[in-house]
C-alpha cells in the first residue's frame, strides 16, 4: 500500500474518487453534528427511487460515492487504492476516469434493474477493476504486484461468502453490484486484452492473407462489441425511470394510499404482477383486503404468503400475524373449523403471538357457544379473572 501511495500525484482519478466519497461520508456525519440536525444524502447526490421517477437519473452513478458506515468507507477506498492506483497508471488517468464511469454506470444499473435497489458503495466499481487487472497483471507488473494469490483468493471468497450472508439476513451486501461489477472488469479486459494499431503494416498484412486480416481486426471487433454493450444501458435506464413498469413504484404508491382504499389494492396487485415474489406487496395486500371486508381475497393472499418457500428474516415475525388475521377473515365468513384449524397453526408456529391473540379470539368467541368452545380446546379455559371482565 505505501508504495502506491507515493504514485498519489500521478493517480488522478484515483485520488479524485478517493476525496469525492470521504468528503461525502464527512459532509453527512460531520455536517449532521454542526447543524443539530440530520442532512438528507439528497441532497449531496444520492440517488432514491422517487427521484428516478423523476428522471433523475444522475444520481446513479454519484451513489457509488456513498457509504453507510465508515468501515464500509474504509474497506472500499483500502481496495480502490490497493488495486486503482496501478491499475490507472497502466491505463492512462483519462481511459480509466473513463472505465470508472462506466463501471459506477453498469453496477448502479444492474442493482436498481434486478431489484437491489438504493445500493451504495464503491464496493461493485472495485470489483470491475478486479476483473480488469486479471487481464492486466499479464502485462504490467505493476498490476501484478498488486494481485498477488492472496488478494486474488480474499476478494473471490468474499464475493461467494457474501450471498449467503445476505440471504440469511446476517449483512446486507449488494450482490448484484459485485457480480455486474466483475463482469463488466472482465468484458473491458477481454476487450483491451490485444493491443489494436492500423498502420500501414497492419493493412498489408490485413490485404496479405486471411489470417493477417483476423489477427488484425479481432481486437477491433472485441472493442468495438464492449463499447456497443453499453447501449444495453439505455433500456435499463428507461426501465428504472418508468415507474409504471416498476413493482417498488407500486409498492410505495400503495403505502401512501390509505390501507383498506381501492388505489391502495390496485398498486399491491400491479406491484405483484410485476414480481409475483414479492411478500411485502403481498402481505399488505391481504391487510387491505381484510380492512375492506374482502375475506375471500385476503385467505387467498394470506395463503400465498404463507405457502412462500422461503421468506426474508424480517418478514418471518409477520408469519403468526398472517395466521391472526387469516383467522379473523375465516371467523367472518363464519368458518369456524377452518379458523381453528388456523389458530392452532399459529399456537405451533408462533406461541407468543397466540398468548396475545387470545382475548381478541375470546371476544369474538363470547358471540358463539361453537367457537368458544373451540378456543379453549386450543388455549385452554380462561383464567378466573379474565371471566370477570
Amino acid at each position: 500500500m505505501r508504495r502506491f501511495l507515493q504514485f498519489a500525484p500521478q493517480v488522478y482519478a484515483t485520488t479524485l474518487a478517493t476525496a469525492a466519497a470521504v468528503a461525502i461520508w464527512m459532509g453527512l456525519n460531520l455536517g449532521q453534528m454542526a447543524l443539530g440536525r440530520p442532512i438528507p444524502p439528497e441532497a449531496l447526490g444520492r440517488g432514491a427511487a422517487e427521484l428516478y421517477w423523476q428522471g433523475q437519473l444522475w444520481r446513479l452513478p454519484l451513489n457509488t460515492l456513498h457509504h453507510d458506515s465508515f468501515f464500509h468507507l474504509f474497506f472500499n477506498l483500502y481496495w480502490i487504492w490497493l488495486l486503482g492506483a496501478p491499475c490507472e497508471l497502466a491505463l492512462g488517468t483519462a481511459r480509466y476516469a473513463a472505465f470508472l464511469l462506466g463501471a459506477a454506470a453498469a453496477t448502479t444499473a444492474a442493482s436498481e434493474t434486478f431489484y437491489e435497489p438504493n445500493a451504495i458503495g464503491l464496493s461493485g466499481v472495485v470489483y470491475a477493476v478486479f476483473g480488469l487487472m486479471l487481464f492486466l497483471r499479464k502485462r504490467n507488473m505493476l498490476c501484478a504486484s498488486a494481485m498477488r494469490p492472496a488478494t486474488v483468493n480474499i476478494l473471490l471468497i468474499w464475493l461467494g461468502l457474501c450471498v449467503p450472508l445476505t440471504l440469511a439476513g446476517a449483512l446486507p451486501v449488494a450482490n448484484v453490484a459485485h457480480f455486474s461489477g466483475l463482469g463488466y472488469g472482465l468484458a473491458a479486459g477481454w476487450a483491451f486484452d490485444r493491443p489494436f494499431r492500423l498502420s500501414r503494416k497492419s493493412w498489408r498484412r490485413i490485404l496479405a492473407s486471411p489470417i493477417g486480416a483476423q489477427a488484425q481486426i479481432a481486437p477491433f471487433a472485441r472493442r468495438a462489441l464492449f463499447f456497443a454493450a453499453h447501449l444495453l444501458l439505455i433500456p435499463a435506464w428507461l426501465a428504472i425511470a418508468n415507474p409504471e413498469d416498476n413493482a417498488y413504484y407500486h409498492f410505495d404508491r400503495a403505502l401512501a394510499s390509505t390501507d383498506a382504499s381501492e388505489e391502495a389494492i390496485a398498486h399491491y396487485r400491479r406491484a405483484l404482477e410485476l414480481r409475483p415474489n414479492f411478500p411485502e406487496a403481498r402481505i399488505n395486500l391481504a391487510l387491505s383486503l381484510l380492512l375492506a371486508r374482502d375475506y375471500e381475497g385476503a385467505i387467498e393472499q394470506y395463503d400465498a404468503f404463507l405457502a412462500a418457500r422461503s421468506l426474508p428474516p424480517q418478514l418471518e415475525k409477520f408469519v403468526g400475524i398472517a395466521l391472526v388475521n387469516k383467522a379473523r377473515a375465516q371467523m367472518a365468513l363464519g368458518r369456524m373449523d377452518e379458523a381453528m384449524d388456523t389458530i392452532r397453526r399459529l399456537e405451533q408456529a408462533d406461541p407468543d403471538m397466540a398468548r396475545e391473540a387470545q382475548s381478541y379470539f375470546r371476544s369474538i368467541g363470547g358471540m358463539s357457544k361453537r367457537l368458544e368452545d373451540a378456543i379453549s380446546s386450543v388455549f385452554g379455559q380462561p383464567a378466573a379473572d379474565e371471566k370477570s371482565e
